[in-house]
């Protein structure tokens, strides 16, 4: 029997209109559904507005569409406790140790007093931080560790929904699998998980729901399992051209690039204006004659790789 968390409906991401130039001209608002042992994933790059969708469901934004947490409204008081929120970048206090920082918020929360250090503790063993307790917050000896303190803290009034923001933020390679193993844990005790990041990559295997993000427009959502086949078709390119400064005819194709029906996403980069991002829906042979088409304009391409791991290794 399945026990429903969150409920987003009809979340509009704040975009005013579609850019000409863009194929998404009837842009979809946001609308999910997560259960408990359930996780979805939001994935965009910064300012795709991921962050901002977490922030309304924790409650600490207004929401742009309808979200109901277990019936509840984000932000009232009722809502508050079934949430543990992640942010992006999280403040600790270098001079409590561990064991006096996650009571300070099991005391915020309302926890029962003689609750609390088993709660403190269950906390601590699930983030794989057992013996720490009296560890001073600034003796922690990386940011990892410091990471899995925030994410202990989210747990201390024990909530039916996590919200982690940029959920790899501090994490490192060499940790990836043991915080992989952490959130599966936690689903595992029946509690949803709504996770955001840059890519897909290490999360394929875990994420139960997928939503993709592109210049603040939604793209791709759905099951995971239901996206497999579509992935297939979606690429993510680095193109790098000779010279940053290209000619008129060069700039003429890209604009007429830029509004091929196949091209979700062209972006030039800020502080290199010589390279390319590019989200594209068609084959790889596709692509490679758009780039001799860009070759022949002038474009002068001297390097173009595909980053898989923005929408994983599914395949």
């Amino acid at each position: 029997m399945e026990c429903r968390i969150l409920q987003i409906k009809d979340y509009n991401l704040g975009n005013k209109s579609t850019p000409l130039s863009s194929p998404l001209s009837s842009p979809q608002n946001i609308s999910l559904t997560l259960d408990a042992g359930e996780i979805a994933l939001i994935i965009g790059l910064e300012n795709a507005g991921k962050s901002r969708l977490l922030a309304a469901v924790a409650g600490n934004i207004p929401s742009q569409g309808e979200i109901l947490i277990s019936s509840a409204k984000p932000g009232t008081p009722e809502a508050k406790q079934l949430v543990g929120y992640v942010p992006a970048l999280d403040s600790l206090y270098a001079e409590l140790t561990c064991l006096q920082y996650l009571g300070m918020f099991s005391e915020i929360f309302g926890v029962e007093r003689h609750y609390r250090p088993y709660i403190i503790r269950e906390a601590l063993a699930l983030v794989h931080l057992e013996g720490y307790e009296d560890t001073l917050i600034g003796d922690l000896e990386d940011e990892y560790k410091r990471r899995c303190l925030c994410l202990a803290r989210a747990l201390v009034h024990d909530p039916r929904l996590l919200v982690i923001d940029e959920v790899l933020t501090d994490v490192d390679h060499l940790h990836i699998k043991s915080f992989l193993d952490i959130l599966n844990n936690i689903r595992r005790r029946g509690k949803a998980l709504l996770l955001s990041g840059s890519q897909l990559g290490d999360f394929a295997e875990l994420a139960d729901q997928l939503c993709y993000l592109e210049n603040g427009y939604m793209f791709l959502q759905g099951r995971s399992a239901d996206l497999q086949s579509q992935l297939t078709r979606y690429h993510l390119f680095q193109i790098q051209t000779l010279n940053a400064q290209v000619g008129y005819k060069a700039m003429a194709y890209m604009k007429k690039f830029s509004a091929d029906a196949r091209v979700i996403s062209l972006r030039r980069n800020v502080l290199d204006s010589s390279k390319w991002r590019v989200v594209f829906c068609g084959s790889i042979d596709e692509f490679n004659s758009c780039v001799e088409e860009m070759n022949a304009c002038g474009m002068h391409v001297v390097s173009c790789w595909e980053n898989r791991s923005f929408f994983g290794q599914v395949i």
